[in-house]
């Protein structure tokens, strides 16, 4: 049975890619031509800014790669590597907000520019999910104790807890979908065909 750590981990990862192709989708029509929605542009830009980067390489950080360590010293090495990778993420996404951030502000001309941003982040976001779930994840799988799984997962959850004031969960889930319903306007293309085409 998978752990529920590692489900809310993929889910996690599926709703950043989702957000991330939406991304590339609006850019290659901007470079075809299409009018700047600098609406869903920012829109994009804040659940990159606040999911990934403030609430789902934390988590990761903080429990699975601290406990996995622990546990199999000799994945230090990968856990490194991946700790760095989230630096690294957090250095590219300044580049892209400076990058859209000019492109409002200059217009045409800064389009390249912006597009190699998001380029340099999505491949970048591409290569080190794929990393985490097809070298970390059977690592840990391989390494940690059902205690151990519940721990990680009872922390994820926590980080989503009404009681104590915290709902990130429906906050981005919110902002996910008002995303997918600017993309649909933007782009003529509907809500659930776009999920349709991240999911196939």
């Amino acid at each position: 049975m998978q752990p529920v750590a590692i489900r809310i981990i993929r889910e996690e990862h599926t709703a950043i890619v989702a957000v991330l192709h939406s991304l590339e989708y609006v850019v290659r029509n901007l470079e075809e031509g299409a009018e700047p929605n600098f609406q869903l542009l920012n829109a994009m830009l804040e659940y990159i800014v606040e999911y990934p980067e403030r609430c789902h390489h934390p988590k990761e950080n903080r429990y699975l790669f601290k406990i996995l360590k622990e546990r199999n010293p000799s994945a230090g090495q990968l856990i490194g590597q991946l700790e760095s990778e989230h630096a690294r993420g957090d250095e590219l996404l300044k580049s892209l907000s400076q990058a859209l951030a000019r492109y409002r502000s200059v217009g045409r001309s800064a389009l390249r520019p912006f597009a190699e941003a998001v380029s340099a982040y999505t491949e970048f976001h591409w290569q080190h999910m794929t990393k985490e779930e097809d070298v970390l994840l059977p690592i840990a799988k391989r390494s940690l104790s059902d205690s151990d799984w519940q721990e990680i997962a009872d922390a994820f959850l926590q980080n989503d807890n009404p009681l104590i004031g915290l709902r990130p969960k429906e906050h981005f889930a919110q902002l996910f979908d008002r995303i997918l319903n600017l993309t649909s306007k933007a782009t003529g293309v509907t809500r659930d065909e776009r999920l349709a085409s991240r999911d196939a």
